[in-house]
Parts: C-alpha cells; structure tokens; sequence
C-alpha cells in the first residue's frame, strides 16, 4: 500500500479522504458554480496532491465503500444539487473535519497545515454560499424544499460512515462521527435561520433522515 511521505498511515488515510472531497469540490464548481470556485480552494487541491497520489491509502479500509457513497451522492451536474449537496453540506462536513483534526495534538504538523489551510477555503466558500443560495434557489420554504430534494442522497449515504469514521480515528485522534455531525447540523442551523428557513423543519427533516426514517 502506498503510505503518503511523512505521515503515519491513519493521517494518510485523512489526506486522501479530504482529497477525494476538495477534488470533487473543484470539478463541481468549475462545470455548475464557478463563484464557488476560489483561489484557497484551488491552493488545498494543490497541497494535498503534494503528497496524495491516488486512492491506495483509502481501498481496503471501512471507510472505502461510504466514501464512495457519499462523494457519488453529491456528484452532478444539476446546479441545485451542487450548491446544497457539494457546496452547503459537504464543504460543512469538511470543515467539521479540518477544525477536529487542525485542533488536535496528535496529529502532525503537515495535517494541522493542511487543515489550516482547508479551513481558510472553506470558509471563504461559506462567505459567498449564501447569497448565491438567494439568487439562484431563493430563500424560506423555497430553499428548504430545495434542501429536502438535493441532500437527500448524501444524507443516506451517510449510514454507513459513521462506524467507519469511529474505528478509524476515535482512538487515535479522539474524533467521532457524532462530534463531527454535531458541529456540522450546528453550523447547517445556522446557515438556514440566516436564509430565512423555518428552524423547526429543517431540524424536523435533518433528524429525521439522519435517523434513515
């Protein structure tokens, strides 16, 4: 198995997650949401292929199958889903994870660089989201019913990450899958209240299909 150049095989396995993510990101907004499309994106793409050459690090693992599943659920053309699907939720469980593992003494200086960096990225992506939600979707129960449709695929994608997530890093770097979706539901509240969404459905619709109901 390729082990990506000084880092340990657990934070290798993190890099080529997080390139899967940024790469799809990248693709997605050149083709459906060039605004989305900026210069720290652009400069995380290019410090993960530093050291990130392919998907050795990832097949094999838990984690191979739900990865696959989640980055195919947001994987699309249609420019709705790639603004909420891509650049809404997925962007958020990204930064959930470089804001974990960037805070975190365990791991190495090149990941808490790496997350530094991808923290700055997204971040200036949820600075422009929101008024590009607004013109291109709307705001209210337009979005939200917008939301129920777009991320619906990755939210049941993500079943199976959970287990993955926690055999791999609980242990090492005490980061679980709760953790990381409570931070991500937090910011994704907020988000919404901010666009004029109705705050008890869209907790109603995101608790509901977290739970596969």
């Amino acid at each position: 198995m390729n082990v990506i150049t000084g880092i340990d095989r657990s934070e290798a396995l993190l890099w080529t997650i997080l390139d899967r993510f940024e790469s799809l990101a990248v693709r997605q907004y050149a083709d459906s949401a060039r605004a989305l499309l900026t210069p720290e994106k652009a400069a995380v793409v290019t410090l993960l292929r530093t050291r990130v050459h392919g998907d050795d690090d990832l097949t094999g693992t838990p984690l191979a199958a739900p990865i696959d599943a989640l980055t195919a659920s947001v994987t699309s053309a249609n420019e709705a889903r790639v603004l909420i699907g891509q650049g809404l939720f997925l962007e958020l469980i990204g930064e959930a994870i470089y804001r974990s593992f960037g805070e975190n003494v365990a791991t190495s200086e090149p990941t808490r660089a790496l997350c530094a960096s991808g923290s700055a990225a997204s971040a200036r992506v949820r600075e422009i989201l929101p008024g590009l939600l607004r013109e291109r979707i709307g705001t209210g129960e337009r979005l939200l019913q917008a939301i129920m449709n777009e991320a619906a695929p990755l939210l049941r994608s993500l079943d199976d990450l959970g287990e993955g997530i926690d055999a791999t890093f609980l242990d090492r770097f005490g980061v679980s899958f709760a953790d990381l979706m409570g931070d991500v539901a937090a910011e994704l509240i907020a988000v919404c209240i901010a666009l004029d969404v109705d705050r008890r459905k869209f907790v109603a619709f995101l608790t509901s299909a977290l739970m596969g109901m």
